[in-house]
């Protein structure tokens, strides 16, 4: 997911960064200096002055400031988000009220503290630049854009609403409820891993989210950025793929125990299992009868669904899920899990069991007794094989039988 170096000049990206204090807009002037021969930039004092510039020239990616006067940052990226859905959108941004940031979380990508140090600002922008990469097709790459969070079954909130009433109310299981559902834990992720709340490591599970932020932030979240389906079909498709994805991700974590993978390893394989079929949300959600479509196809021919999908939308429920949480700035390794759950093989970084495990483990919940072995969606074995791991397939089987045995 690179850019080439030096690009011609009608290549380049252009970056465009709004801020109402001169000397910011200064400071981000020197940041980005040593980047000019790959990224073109504009600069705007306004929220006015930068749509009246991208009316006449094509911004590839936007850096605001959330307080200035007259329109204020949340107010320029609902503006953008409506008129320009495909640039991408990123706040920059001093301490803000919790409403404010709220405000900016739903028409905003990602969101950076000030001051934000020049290696987190260049690699911000180097990452949803080289996302492109993922995903050629301009118009999902705008349905994307433009999607600001996922709709979950309304079931889900009625449960986490009863648990923060019960008198016994535990945020670890609050946290529990939200990881059974994929497009919640998705956005609180997104959230909770921003610059805003400043927690210094990583939150990978909702529970540790739940628990971090505490009941008051959990409900006020829920209040204004979550969304959820309408109509039972929906709520059945989203329930499914939902469900599909917490066994997944519980199968992997128990794989990855099995063969004595550390724990950050082990919750890798978790939070990469939870997120490997996101793409098929997207598509349930924004394309219901496509994904109608391929779905009763791919049962018929047996054809592999990315091969359908490619065919039918010109991109794989993989590419996309992995575009979005890149674009979201979930970590690296997510992507990477959601990008090549099918095709590990392709995979080129350093060896990932996590993505190993995501991978077995999507094959098996499929196919517990991999009676398709050698066919479409089935197990890569030659990339097993390659990892000297083939002797180790009916252990995993056993992990499944252990998992479903004990539901």
């Amino acid at each position: 997911m690179t850019e080439s170096a030096n690009p011609s000049d009608d290549q380049k990206k252009r970056i465009l960064f709004v801020d109402d204090e001169e000397n910011i807009l200064n400071g981000l002037q020197r940041i980005v200096h040593p980047m000019r021969h790959e990224w073109d930039f504009e600069f705007a004092t306004s929220g006015q002055q930068a749509l009246e510039l991208m009316d006449h020239k094509k911004i590839d990616v936007l850096v605001t400031d959330m307080r200035m006067p007259l329109m204020d940052g949340s107010e320029l990226l609902s503006e953008v988000s409506n008129d320009f859905p495909h640039v991408i959108r990123i706040v920059l941004s001093g301490q803000c009220d919790l409403e404010s940031f709220i405000g900016s979380a739903c028409p905003a990508h990602q969101m950076l503290s000030k001051p934000c140090d020049a290696v987190t600002l260049k690699r911000t922008i180097e990452r949803v630049i080289a996302l492109r990469s993922l995903l050629e097709n301009e118009t999902l790459r705008d349905i994307l854009l433009q999607m600001n969070t996922l709709p979950s079954p309304p079931t889900i909130y009625l449960r986490i609403e009863k648990e923060l009433e019960s008198p016994n109310s535990s945020m670890q299981r609050v946290g529990e409820i939200i990881g059974e559902d994929l497009g919640m834990t998705a956005k609180l992720l997104q959230l909770v891993n921003s610059s805003f709340f400043g927690f210094n490591r990583n939150i990978e599970t909702p529970a540790q989210a739940a628990s971090m932020l505490g009941v008051n932030m959990v409900q006020f979240i829920m209040l204004h950025v979550q969304t959820f389906v309408s109509g039972p079909s929906m709520e059945r498709t989203v329930g499914k793929i939902s469900e599909h994805c917490m066994l997944v991700a519980s199968l992997a974590r128990a794989i990855a125990k099995h063969e004595g993978e550390n724990p950050a390893s082990c919750l890798d394989a978790y939070i990469g299992g939870m997120m490997h079929d996101l793409g098929r949300l997207i598509l349930a959600v924004n394309m219901p009868e496509k994904f109608k479509t391929i779905t009763e196809q791919a049962k018929q021919s047996g054809e592999p669904i990315c091969q359908i999908e490619q065919q039918l939308i010109g991109a794989s429920h993989a590419e996309i899920g992995a575009y979005l949480l890149g674009l979201w700035g979930l970590p690296e390794h997510v992507v990477e899990i959601a990008h090549h759950h099918h095709s590990p093989s392709n995979y080129k970084l350093d060896e990932c069991f996590a993505l190993t495990a995501v991978h077995v483990a999507n094959v098996l919940v499929h196919d517990p007794e991999l009676e398709r072995r050698g066919q479409a969606n089935s197990l890569d074995e030659t990339y097993i094989n390659k990892l000297v791991l083939n002797e180790h397939i009916a252990d995993w089987q056993e992990c499944l039988r252990a998992l479903t045995d004990n539901k």
